[in-house]
């Protein structure tokens, strides 16, 4: 066949997951280059690529909706929809580079927003239930927040998180008790990461999702309110707290230096 018909074919023979059609279709030292992989080399490499990528979508069509070739070069532009397992859709657009040796595939090289796929792939997985689920509703929350993470000794006083918590957060260095007076002077609506605290004043924390660390006692934690908030704007010295639903014991903080 040649390389117009080849190119049809390792689409059709890739959207009807025919894994071993499509491996007839490759050279045996064929290479394969994909945005976030290390490159891959020989036909079952590439091949085991395809059926791991996809294995997450049920549904999954790649259309190339614009072919142009050059000798024993193809260019195509490729749009791609999909499903995850709970029905998330997900789409992009892509470019893929196809050189030929001996009538076969010999490179293929792919083009595409990685960062946003990922992403999207993160939006899917979040509405999962279970563990699986709470990771990539925490990844998502921390995604944009740039600093140091930092382990906290506070536990949750229900002894674990009820949900995916991240919100803005305060740092309080606190040289002996924390105080309730004290507490009062971080603003509305923070978590309190307290630290050097060598005891917590009774009702200091109460309405405040809060942990702490470098305490001989460490704070237990409330959250009365509601999670999954909008971080906003982080300034220097404040941050965010940080938890995954059903991680029990300690949280941890994510704050600007």
């Amino acid at each position: 066949m040649n390389v117009r018909e080849a190119v049809q074919a390792y689409f059709d023979r890739l959207n009807a997951e025919d894994w071993d059609g499509l491996a007839e279709l490759f050279h045996p030292d064929a290479e394969l280059e994909a945005p976030g992989f290390p490159r891959k080399k020989g036909r079952e490499a590439v091949t085991t690529y395809f059926r791991s990528a996809l294995s997450i979508y049920p549904e999954h069509f790649d259309d190339p909706v614009r072919v142009v070739v050059a000798g024993d070069t193809a260019t195509i532009n490729i749009h791609y929809e999909g499903k995850l397992a709970n029905g998330y859709p997900l789409s992009f657009d892509a470019v893929d580079v196809f050189d030929f040796k001996d009538g076969l595939i010999y490179q293929e090289t792919s083009w595409y927003d990685s960062h946003e796929v990922r992403r999207e792939l993160l939006e899917g997985r979040a509405r999962d239930d279970g563990p699986q689920g709470a990771r990539a509703r925490l990844r998502l929350a921390v995604a944009d927040l740039r600093g140091e993470a930092h382990a906290l000794g506070g536990r949750w006083s229900n002894g674990s998180a009820p949900a995916v918590l991240c919100v803005p957060a305060v740092v309080l260095d606190v040289d002996g008790e924390l105080t309730v007076q004290r507490a009062a002077q971080a603003p509305a609506g923070y978590a309190l990461l307290v630290r050097g605290a060598s005891s917590i004043e009774p009702g200091a924390l109460d309405g405040r999702p809060a942990g702490g660390w470098d305490c001989e006692e460490a704070p237990d934690a409330s959250m009365p309110w509601a999670v999954d908030l909008q971080l906003g704007d982080i300034k220097p010295g404040q941050g965010a707290l940080v938890a995954a639903a059903g991680t029990a014991g300690a949280a941890n903080a994510i704050f600007i230096a």
